[in-house]
Parts: structure tokens; C-alpha cells; sequence
């Protein structure tokens, strides 16, 4: 409002110049079905004490422009640099005058260009509040060939040296045939990685588990520090058509040696598929496995997450396990167990206990992760839990019964796309603080407390199938935000056939808020779930049950975190972060998350 830019206009195009040489940069705004906006920055009248400096490149013939060119001033000790580019944002250009705030300092003490091709041309001082012009002169120039040094890489790539280059295939399935307006893929989320010592040389191995119709395999590590490749099938179907969801390695029945838990899933099945069913397989001691008959319940459930933990305390891991969706019915989630893990030498076995411990823990949401951890420090493992359409969920280890405190946690109105979770005392405190991985802020959502983007799902055409409409808050030609439909009319329309009948046009769509699409009590018995909230955090553990979330920068912020370690990097007894994400699976309008690289975030104390 304070800078006169909340108007209710679609934009799709903005650039920038000083347009009436006046010392500050105005701006032109492209709209959709509306004029073009011209609007003038009265900086200068308002802020008489604030100067500025403007330099002009004219380059060599075949780049009279100086596209490519770097400019650095100094001054007062500061510097700034800037770079003439060929265009900025869609289809915008902004003006190849290179404009630079220069605030309070009345003069600048040198600049530094760097013409393409690198050669460089050091002017002296220069007076702010002007616009200098300077040509290209290669007899002038001093030409930079000083080799520069890449920086020092804290992480470097050997996968090819240890014998770990692995590409793991997975065939294309398109959940969307099934739920055309699904935001995102579920059948993309597997397979998951698994370390340990599996044979029993004191040497971290690896497990891979593979998507439907491959192969899982092993990366056994050799005393020179590389791995040996074994390739296994830890499937039952004739195709192999188990997908491996997730996996863990534990001791199950005591005896010293690190077992495997598969969970299967990815929602390519029908519900109640056989192919959803875990499996357990035994080590003999030496790395070699075989599957336990017998040891699970009948649980054909579109499994996403596995955590292990003594939560009753009577010596041996009990299992959380996780259900993400039910399988083409999003978003109705499909079961979660709490299982008891009554082996000993001679058999395993896991007794679903779910209803004694928190019955609510059946259906407790779209899970994406799970956490056993002592988060009130009475030494019973307590449990967090992750997922979408959802605050982290918080449960208290009453001496085996699990209480859900989420609602007196301190973070219960911070609803997500939560992704994942891990654990460590960031602040040196004494208690366990978390890392939660969120789906970022680089996405057409932008969700806040007051602008949600609910979900509304139901079965609206009586054809068996759930039809789900996501939200969100746009302005109107007016400049009010209202709730409209995210996704197209075609989507819709394959959907819900009944939107045809009622808009037979993209502009009567697309004009129509979600209370003028669905008509008095259509909306009324479906169910509702929103988000708020999108930033991957760090949870401060205040103690008592109690916690405070903590946004994570900007760079953490671009992309879906799915994978996240905590180490101390740089050796300085705070514990850093290690994050990887990224998701292809999201639907077309919205495109591929796909902006991370990975990040190391350095604590450096204090939060």
C-alpha cells in the first residue's frame, strides 16, 4: 500500500528504467485484459538526500549493447556490482543503463568494468548524481588473465571411485489418469536408501530398494573403502511388481545382526493390492537374508514411512509404519500401524497394537516421515510425525500410551506440505530440537495464515471415485482477494463433468470465485484441508511440550526438502545441515520443483 503497487490487475511483465531522468527507476507492468501500467517512483521528491549514480556502456560492434558486462563501484569502503543483461523476467527487458543507489555518499572512489571477454578498465573517482558514458577502447584495456580458483568444495563427488555409480530406472505411471487434479505424483516416492553393517566386518553397507519391475541391490563395502555390487529380488510377484517405498535396517530378534523391513507402496495398485504387503527378511549373521513367513500382519497398505524405537521399553525396536494416500483416493490416507515386536531367537513377529496405543494413529493423515525421539526427556521415546494437509503432529510417550499433545505444542496453526524430518540439539541445549523439510515457497501456492489453500474433496458424480479441487486466494479485477478454483477448466471438466454444465466458456470459469462454482450445500459434507504455511523450519524444543518454529533462509526455501543430515561440518560443536530435494512428479500447470542443488546450512549459533 506505502508504495502504491496494490492494484488488482493480472501482471505478467514488468521492466524498469528511469524514464524521466530524474534519478530514480519507474516502472512499466504489462497486465492481461487490462492497460498497461505506467508507474512513476517519486523517490527523488521524497527523498532529496539520497543520491545515485548511472554509467552507460557502449561496447564493440557485433555487441554494441555490452550485453554481458560487469560493473563494480566502491565506495566508502563498500562496494556494488552489477551486471547488463539481455533480458529480465518474461518477455521484459529493463534499460542497459546500469542505475546505482548510492544513498547518503556524495561520491564514489572508483570503478571497475569488466567487458566481455574479461578485459577490464579502471576509471577514478567520479561525482554521484550523473550519468556517465564509456565506450569500449581495446587499446586501454588491461586484459585479466589471473586464473581464478574455484572455491573450496566442503563435499566432493566419488561415487565413481568407490564403485557406487547406481541409476535407478522407474517406469513412468501417470497418477493423473486416475485423479486429474491430484497436485503431485505419489507414485514417484520410492525407493528409499538403507546403511549399516549387514555382514558383519564393522563396515557401513548399502541397500537400495528398487521401483516395480527391478531388481533391489546391495553395496557392500571392502576394507579398501569401496563397495561391491550385489544385485538381489526381494519380491513375491511374478513381475516384480512390488514397489520398495521405504526400508530399514535393525536388529529385529536380538541376535546381533542387522535385519530388513521393506515397505511397499507408490499407489499404483488398486486398494487392497497384494503387492502393498511389507515384508521382513532375517540375516543369517552374514549378510545373507531370507523372508520371515509369518512375521507381519495382513497389512496391504500403500506404505511411505518406517521408524523403529523401543517405545515400550522391554528391550527390543519396536515399528511405526507410515501410509502416505489411499491409492487413488487422495486425500483420504490409507492406514499407519504402531507394531509390537514380539520376536525372539527362534521366530519374528509384529502384533498390530495400534488401537491399545493411540487409536487416532490408524488414519493420522497423508504421512510423509516419522521421528521417534525423546523430546521431554523422561527417557520414553516419543513420536513426530510429518505430512501434507497437516501441522507436525507431536505424541507423548505415556509409559507406552502416545498422547497427542500437537494442539498445546506452540506450532499447531503451522500447516504444510511437511516432507521430512530429522533431529539434533541445534542450540546446545541439552534437549533434541528438529528439522522439518517443507515443500518451499517456489510454487504458485503462496499460502499465509488468513490466505490459505484448502483442498475440497468429495465424490460430486456418484462414480465411486473422490474428486479433489485445490484453492487459493487471488485478487479480483477489483484488487479483493477471493477463493478460486487452482486448477483450468479442461482439468476440471475431466474431473467433474458437472462444471461443463454450468460454464461452457474459459472466461465465465475463470471469472467465477469457488462459492459461485459450487452451488449452495454442494461443498458441504466434503472434506477440508488447507496449508498455511510452506518454509522448511528448524523447531526450537523449548521443553514441557512445548516449541517454537524457526524459519530456515531463503535458500532453503526454493524447493521441496526431502532428504536432510545433521553433522558438524566445520568442526566447531554446533551441529550443521545437510539438505537434498527436488520433486518431478508435480502436475503440468505447476511444473517440475526442481530448483535445488543441495544445501549446507552452517549453524552458527544463537538459532
Amino acid at each position: 500500500d506505502a508504495w502504491g503497487l496494490n492494484f488488482g490487475t493480472f501482471s505478467n511483465g514488468a521492466a524498469y528504467g528511469d524514464l524521466d531522468q530524474d534519478g530514480d527507476l519507474d516502472l512499466v507492468v504489462n497486465n492481461i485484459n487490462d492497460p498497461v501500467l505506467l508507474l512513476e517512483n517519486k523517490a527523488n521528491e521524497q527523498l532529496p538526500n539520497q543520491h545515485y549514480f548511472r554509467l552507460k556502456l557502449n561496447g564493440r560492434e557485433l555487441n554494441p549493447a555490452a550485453f554481458g558486462s560487469e560493473v563494480v563501484i566502491y565506495s566508502g569502503g563498500q562496494q556494488q556490482r552489477k551486471s547488463i543483461l539481455s533480458g529480465r523476467g518474461y518477455l521484459s527487458k529493463p534499460e542497459s543503463t546500469l542505475h546505482f543507489g548510492m544513498g547518503t555518499a556524495t561520491a564514489i572512489d572508483s570503478v571497475k568494468i569488466i567487458w566481455p571477454g574479461r578485459q577490464v578498465q579502471k576509471l577514478g573517482q567520479q561525482s554521484v548524481n550523473k550519468l556517465l558514458v564509456v565506450n569500449y577502447n581495446a587499446p586501454d584495456l588491461e586484459i585479466n588473465t589471473k586464473k581464478v580458483d574455484p572455491p573450496l568444495a566442503i563435499l566432493k563427488e566419488v561415487s565413481a571411485e568407490l564403485n557406487l555409480d547406481y541409476l535407478i530406472n522407474d517406469d513412468d505411471f501417470i497418477d493423473f489418469n486416475f485423479q486429474r487434479t491430484l497436485p503431485h505424483k505419489f507414485s514417484q516416492y520410492g525407493p528409499s536408501i538403507s546403511v549399516g553393517d549387514v555382514n558383519g566386518d564393522d563396515l557401513d553397507d548399502m541397500f537400495v530398494g528398487s521401483t516395480r519391475g527391478f531388481k533391489e541391490k546391495w553395496f557392500l563395502q571392502t576394507p579398501e573403502g569401496g563397495f561391491n555390487q550385489k544385485e538381489v529380488v526381494y519380491k513375491n510377484g511374478d513381475e516384480m511388481e512390488e514397489e520398495d517405498a521405504n526400508t530399514l535396517l535393525f536388529d529385529v530378534d536380538g541376535d546381533s545382526d542387522l535385519d530388513l523391513y521393506i515397505a511397499r507402496g507408490s499407489a499404483q495398485y488398486p486398494i487392497g493390492s497384494p503387492f502393498y504387503q511389507d515384508i521382513l527378511l532375517l540375516n543369517d549373521g552374514k549378510g545373507n537374508y531370507t523372508q520371515a513367513e509369518n512375521a507381519l500382519p495382513n497389512m496391504r497398505n500403500n506404505s511411505s514411512s518406517l521408524a523403529a524405537a523401543d517405545f515400550d521399553q522391554d528391550g527390543d525396536l519396536d515399528l511405526f509404519v507410515g501410509s502416505r494416500v489411499l491409492p487413488m483416493a487422495y486425500p483420504s490416507p490409507d492406514r499407519s500401524y504402531i507394531l509390537r515386536n514380539d520376536s525372539d531367537l527362534t521366530q519374528a513377529k509384529f502384533v498390530d497394537i495400534t488401537k491399545e496405543v493411540a487409536e487416532e494413529l490408524e488414519y493420522a493423515g497423508l504421512i510423509s516421515d516419522a521421528l521417534w525421539t525423546d523430546f521431554n526427556g523422561d527417557s520414553w521415546p516419543d513420536l513426530i510425525l510429518a505430512g501434507e494437509w497437516m501441522s507436525l503432529q507431536f505424541y507423548e510417550n505415556k509409559e507406552g500410551k502416545l498422547i497427542n499433545i500437537t494442539e498445546s505444542s506452540g506450532i499447531s496453526e503451522y500447516s504444510g506440505w511437511w516432507n521430512s524430518l530429522s533431529s539434533a540439539d541445534l542450540d546446545n541445549d541439552g534437549d533434541m530440537d528438529y528439522i522439518a523439510g517443507n515443500f518451499g515457497e517456489n510454487i504458485n501456492f503462496k499460502a499465509k495464515k488468513d490466505t490459505p489453500v484448502r483442498l475440497y474433496a468429495k465424490d460430486l458424480d456418484d462414480n465411486g471415485m473422490i474428486d479433489p479441487f485445490i484453492s487459493y486466494y487471488l485478487r479480483d479485477s477489483t484488487g479483493v482477494k477471493k477463493e478460486y478454483l487452482y486448477h483450468p477448466w479442461q482439468d476440471m471438466v475431466k474431473q467433474y463433468v458437472g462444471i461443463r454444465k454450468r460454464f461452457n466458456s474459459f472466461g465465465a470459469f475463470g471469472e467465477a470465485t469457488l462459492p459461485e462454482i459450487f452451488e449452495e450445500g454442494m461443498l458441504d459434507d466434503a472434506v477440508i484441508l488447507e496449508f498455511n504455511y510452506m518454509k522448511s523450519s528448524w523447531i526450537e524444543n523449548l521443553g514441557n511440550g512445548e516449541f517454537q518454529l524457526h524459519a530456515f533462509p531463503l535458500e532453503a526455501q526454493i524447493a521441496p526438502v526431502y532428504g536432510i543430515l545433521t553433522t558438524d561440518v566445520d568442526q566447531d560443536k554446533l551441529m550443521d545441515i545437510i539438505m537434498v530435494g527436488n520433486d518431478f512428479g508435480m502436475e503440468v500447470q505447476q511444473g517440475p520443483a526442481d530448483a535445488f542443488v543441495g544445501l549446507i546450512l552452517h549453524n552458527k549459533g544463537n538459532g
